[in-house]
């Protein structure tokens, strides 16, 4: 288990502070684990780490997925090494095993190995190169807009399958939110069925263009199920709609602006957006009679 190996490393005898085990194998190496079941246990191990300055951080899946939220930040900014020990077991379900893709790709594991036993010899081991999973493919179906969502039944039942997220996050209907968002489009990210079986929802998007004088792209919603979060499919959304915009005459569209809660904000910022100073939330008519006009949109 971790203990064992923090103590298996140890060429000096162990620390001990909470729960976390650190441990130093000589002058210049230190290593922390994270192993513990609970959130406060979680966030004293974290804040022993901190204090440790670990070069080699140990995490334990099953700990990391169950607080994966506070764990992937503290550990995003880490510039050392990560060992990530997966128990073996029955394979996940769906879910869990994107939560799983989830962790890797924050965590930027780069290489997998497994422990197997040796047939001729039941108490001994060797250590196998192991593929990494990969997300499945994607697609967007983008472009959406009221009629499609009233005429079409694939849309239709796709945003059925989002409503108990919209409901969630925004406290409203998805049809009668864009009723009231004259103009308004969707984009939808989804996994192609298989054999048969309709689309897996993996995310939404809510648009809309705002022509001349404003020439402003605007998002207005983004959401990806908690258990695909960390998969990268909130970033393919705002790729998509970024290239979108850029291939519009700047005629027509000059920025794309949003609104972003607060717990957004780095998401945001780490794929290029910058928050505009509320000085600049105004934005000249360009000779309308009805004086300055907001962004819309705007952070």
């Amino acid at each position: 288990d971790v203990a064992a190996l923090c103590g298996g490393l140890a060429g000096r005898g162990a620390l001990s502070a909470g729960l976390a085990s650190v441990a130093y194998r000589h002058e210049h190496l230190v290593l922390a684990a994270i192993q513990g079941d609970g959130e406060a246990a979680v966030e004293e191990e974290l804040s022993a780490a901190c204090v440790a300055a670990p070069q080699l951080l140990v995490l334990r899946l099953r700990s990391v997925l169950a607080h994966r939220s506070a764990i992937c930040a503290a550990v995003r900014g880490f510039k050392g090494a990560v060992l990530l020990i997966e128990e073996s077991g029955a394979p996940p379900d769906a879910a869990a095993g994107d939560e799983a893709l989830g962790v890797f790709k924050a965590l930027g594991i780069s290489s997998r190995w497994q422990v197997a036993a040796i047939e001729e010899d039941a108490a001994s081991c060797c250590v196998r190169s192991a593929k990494l999973p990969s997300a499945p493919a994607t697609e967007i179906i983008g472009d959406l807009r009221l009629r499609d969502f009233e005429q079409d039944p694939a849309v239709a039942a796709l945003a059925q399958d989002a409503q108990p997220l919209y409901e969630t996050y925004f406290h409203d209907d998805l049809v009668e939110d864009l009723r009231s968002k004259e103009s308004a489009r969707v984009a939808f990210l989804i996994r192609p069925g298989q054999l048969g079986d309709p689309p897996v929802f993996c995310g939404l998007l809510v648009y809309k263009l705002w022509g001349p004088p404003l020439r402003v792209m605007s998002i207005l919603r983004l959401v990806v199920p908690p258990s695909m979060r960390m998969l990268g499919y909130g970033r393919v959304l705002m790729k998509w709609v970024v290239q979108k915009a850029t291939q519009m005459p700047r005629t027509q569209c000059a920025k794309l602006t949003l609104c972003a809660m607060p717990a957004s904000i780095a998401f945001y910022q780490r794929i290029g957006f910058t928050r505009i100073p509320e000085s600049s939330l105004a934005l000249s008519s360009e000779g309308g009679a009805d004086g300055a006009r907001r962004l819309p949109g705007a952070i």
